[in-house]
């Protein structure tokens, strides 16, 4: 790349080389006269992710950088990675299953260009279908997230505690101020990094774009949702592939760190049952699906 880019793109592979590709065909033809770098980082897939890149360099001016790690680092520690070798001012987070629409990269660096006050912002998510993705929450409470390890939302999905955390009454037709972004699609200011520092690698997975946008807005950074500009997203595709233990024991142990990082140890003491009762119902669940598969 003859000038530093304008936007740093990283993705994480596990298991989906395809979507990949695809991603990376979004990139080349939504790139338009930016610079843009690629970081392509696989956590051990045993895919076919090489030749997928090897592909899209023989095809596109877009630098594509693979990073290959021997075991599965989890997803902060991986972006973290590639985030430490970009050299764009913004650096956009995409998850392997999105796709980038018409303008969508030159929108987003304008409207960054012109809000130098804030720090992360969030497109609009959109189904394959075209239609919205809630892409907004509220920063977790312990109510709210004793009572979705309850899995208590599938029995009363309009009580309060959940209305509220899921941002129920968000207007997605309006640029806002919110405070958590969907992690599937995020455009970071480089000096945010610069500041508050990289992804908290102690989360495998969920809650470390919470715990980030937490941060940036503590040290003052504006996190914003902008619905200008649009991002199609599949939703969960390398993550769909773990068994539903393993989703629920990941999702408790990265519940346990953001409360214990922001609240004190003391609010583990609370989740502790509801914690139990989830890993439970879980484990229940997963052997239930393996004996019906056998049938």
């Amino acid at each position: 790349m003859s000038r530093p880019a304008d936007i740093s793109i990283v993705t994480v592979n596990w298991k989906v080389a395809d979507l990949v590709g695809e991603l990376l065909g979004s990139i080349h033809a939504n790139k338009e006269d930016l610079a843009v770098e690629v970081y392509v980082v696989d956590n051990a897939s045993g895919d076919h992710i090489e030749e997928v890149v090897a592909k899209f360099r023989a095809r596109s001016d877009v630098p594509v950088t693979l990073v290959r790690n021997g075991r599965n680092l989890g997803f902060a520690k991986a972006n973290n990675q590639a985030i430490r070798r970009c050299s764009g001012r913004y650096v956009a987070l995409l998850n392997p299953d999105t796709r980038l629409t018409r303008g969508a990269l030159k929108r987003m660096k304008a409207w960054m260009d012109a809000r130098p006050d804030v720090g992360v912002a969030g497109p609009k998510l959109l189904n394959p279908d075209g239609s919205l993705q809630e892409s907004v929450r509220r920063f977790p409470r312990l109510l709210d997230q004793a009572l979705i390890l309850l899995k208590l939302q599938h029995l009363w999905p309009s009580a309060p505690p959940f209305m509220s955390y899921l941002a129920k009454d968000f207007d997605y037709g309006k640029e806002q101020d919110v405070d958590q972004l969907m992690g599937a699609a995020l455009f970071v200011r480089r000096k945010v990094f610069e500041g508050i520092g990289l992804l908290d690698e102690r989360f495998f997975i969920w809650f470390e774009e919470v715990d980030f946008c937490k941060r940036a807005r503590e040290a003052g950074w504006g996190v914003v949702y902008v619905p200008s500009v649009q991002v199609i997203h599949h939703g969960g595709a390398s993550f769909a592939q773990a068994m539903t233990f393993r989703k629920q024991r990941y999702f408790t142990a990265s519940m346990a760190k953001y409360f214990r990082k922001h609240r004190g140890g003391w609010t583990l003491m609370i989740l502790a049952l509801p914690m139990l009762i989830g890993l439970l119902a879980a484990s229940a669940l997963s052997l239930w699906k393996s004996v019906r598969a056998k049938r």
